[in-house]
């Protein structure tokens, strides 16, 4: 029967398979469809899961994935309570940040761009802060765990560069990334219907409400090499998050407390230290 450390490992390793999965069917599925992407040879993630069929796979594997991680994030709490008292603020607030954040990629997974840009849009952005946050804190609390138990060298630089990569990743998609790219643009109906060939009835369907020559497409020619630049660093920033958390799934079992002179035992090394040196 699986025990709270075994559903903990099961639910990192889950959640972030099934984003990556999810991820590499919709570009599949994209490519496959003749889907429109803006004329960019590397589409942005929202684009891949923006119309069947790539939006049913993008829904439901990613709502699926932000619960477990919401599962994943509970349990990472008691997981740190279960080997140190010394983390508590930091596990609380790191706690805070991951439980917040699958809320936002539900939202976001449901809410596509062409259904309402700016809800899509801002729930990324919610989603990428919290996870930066919950990764921040976390990465101080693991940093200590290192200090104090062998039982996490083995994994200790793995977790450090994967960490790493993600927070380079992220501020090249998010900060650096919108601070040089131009602004977006919508695609005009007329140039949906004739430069692109996507069809009238499906151009008209998607007009913008607000300007009825446009439509809620983006256009991202004016500036095709930033955009790619965000569009590779979003894939990496999934990426690196995602291997960050499947980690998780290597991580020690918790120490068991003894008796007489208060020594635990690691269930994984079978290792024994002094709780006083803990």
């Amino acid at each position: 029967m699986l025990d709270l450390w075994g559903a903990r490992k099961l639910l990192a390793a889950t959640s972030g398979t099934l984003i990556i999965v999810s991820y590499v069917v919709c570009i599949g599925l994209a490519v496959g469809t003749d889907v429109y992407i803006g004329g960019l040879k590397f589409p942005y993630f929202s684009d891949t899961g923006r119309e069947a069929p790539g939006y049913y796979v993008f829904a439901s594997l990613n709502s699926v994935a932000s619960i477990l991680l919401l599962g994943f994030v509970i349990l990472q709490y008691k997981f740190v309570k279960a080997w140190t008292d010394d983390a508590k603020c930091r596990n609380v607030t790191a706690t805070v940040f991951g439980a917040i954040a699958p809320v936002f990629s539900i939202i976001l997974s449901v809410v596509s761009s062409n259904t309402n840009d700016d809800v899509h849009f801002y729930s990324a952005i919610l989603f990428f802060v919290c996870m930066v946050l919950h990764l921040g804190f976390s990465m101080t609390i693991y940093w200590y765990l290192n200090s104090v138990y062998d039982a996490f060298k083995s994994m200790h630089v793995a977790r450090v560069v994967v960490a790493a990569l993600f927070f380079i990743s992220f501020l090249l998609y998010l900060p650096i990334g919108l601070a040089i790219n131009c602004p977006f643009e919508n695609l005009s109906l007329d140039d949906c219907i004739n430069q692109e060939d996507l069809g009238v009835e499906y151009c008209t369907d998607l007009k913008d409400p607000d300007n009825v020559t446009l439509t809620v497409l983006y256009d991202y020619s004016p500036c095709v090499d930033t955009n790619h630049l965000r569009s590779a660093t979003q894939f990496c920033s999934i990426f690196f998050l995602m291997v960050w958390i499947i980690i998780s799934a290597f991580d020690p079992t918790p120490p068991t407390s003894g008796t007489g002179d208060e020594r635990v035992k690691f269930d994984n090394t079978e290792e024994t230290f002094d709780k006083s040196n803990a």
